[in-house]
């Protein structure tokens, strides 16, 4: 199956991080990455289905996780920081700059 494609502001937003405030005491882009992993796995554990949750609640949050890990690994993510996705929101679940749509990133 093809990966559906999202914008990273909308994959934030999947995971339950609605704007950039739990980024203020990040210094660098790990520890970002960090508090994604914590409250995707958050999510993961309330929505999955084994654990009663709902599998297509968990299968948002797994997309949703998989292209912001995806964005930190191969070093895309917008101007070094998440929380940019946040400064440049146009209120629509995109951002201006940087690529919202990852068919760049899916073609590698």
């Amino acid at each position: 199956m093809a990966p559906q494609h999202h914008s990273p502001l909308s994959c934030l937003k999947d995971i339950g991080i609605i704007d950039a405030s739990c980024f203020i005491s990040c210094d660098a882009l790990h520890e970002e990455f960090a508090i994604i992993k914590k409250t995707a796995k958050d999510l993961f554990l309330a929505t999955h289905p084994d654990k009663g949750g709902d599998p297509a609640a968990f299968r948002v949050a797994h997309a949703a996780f998989q292209v912001l890990k995806s964005l930190y690994n191969n070093h895309r993510v917008l101007n070094g920081s998440y929380a940019n996705y946040f400064a440049n929101d146009k209120g629509d679940g995109t951002a201006d700059g940087g690529s919202d749509d990852l068919d760049d990133l899916y073609s590698h």
